[in-house]
């Protein structure tokens, strides 16, 4: 049996285009022009760090950034979440509870992870969903959100695997010792994947190829 810690958007879910239109209403509520982004905002960090990374260096204040995240929490929190869907192939390894135990770690805060995990009828499937907290002070790093899980499960290290689509995911597997897995459908790229992941894949049914092999191993 195979451990798979797994990161949510952007590895899981497609929720790209419910983030980025739920963002730009809650910029546009705090009266900041969307133009003025510099780089195209980065989904899988927090929001606060997205803002900063796509605008210029002090452009938005800290109370401008609080503003634009409070109107996100409410307005994308409280949503449907309408174009969120799972990436193709995932529905058929996310259901497999006979070769692997499935957990999902993420940056996105409660309760809009529950309700999307919900909404795909994954709450089933799944042995555990951690999310970070809402506010900024109670955040822990996927890191320490990783070593609370393995501790929890216990067992050798060997038998889990991180799966994400940025950097920080995989580094947060293998800073705790387990397989860092590395995927490309989501906002990461290969260079930035190369030197902090085991194995990289470009599409999901190389990847559950991959996890079926690592499982039978076990």
């Amino acid at each position: 049996m195979l451990n798979i810690i797994w990161d949510l958007d952007g590895t899981l879910a497609d929720s790209a285009a419910d983030i980025l239109d739920y963002l730009d209403l809650s910029l546009k509520e705090a009266s900041v022009n969307v133009d003025d982004k510099i780089k195209p905002v980065r989904i899988g960090p927090p929001i606060d760090i997205m803002l900063k990374e796509a605008f210029p260096p002090g452009m938005l204040t800290e109370e401008k950034i609080a503003e634009v995240v409070a109107n996100y929490r409410r307005l994308y929190d409280n949503s449907g979440f309408p174009a969120t869907v799972p990436f193709d192939g995932i529905e058929e390894i996310i259901s497999d509870s006979v070769n692997f135990t499935h957990y999902i770690i993420t940056n996105k805060p409660n309760p809009a992870s529950e309700r999307i995990v919900r909404k795909l009828g994954w709450d089933k499937k799944i042995a555990s969903l951690t999310a970070q907290y809402p506010r900024v002070e109670q955040r822990k790093s996927k890191a320490e959100l990783f070593a609370g899980l393995i501790a929890g499960v216990g067992g050798d290290k060997s038998s889990f695997a991180g799966i994400g689509d940025v950097k920080g995911d995989c580094l947060a597997a293998k800073s705790n010792g387990i397989t860092a897995i590395g995927v490309l459908w989501g906002a990461g790229t290969k260079e930035e994947l190369a030197d902090c992941s085991d194995y990289m894949f470009e599409d999901v049914g190389a990847l559950h190829e991959f996890l079926l092999k690592a499982g039978s191993r076990r």
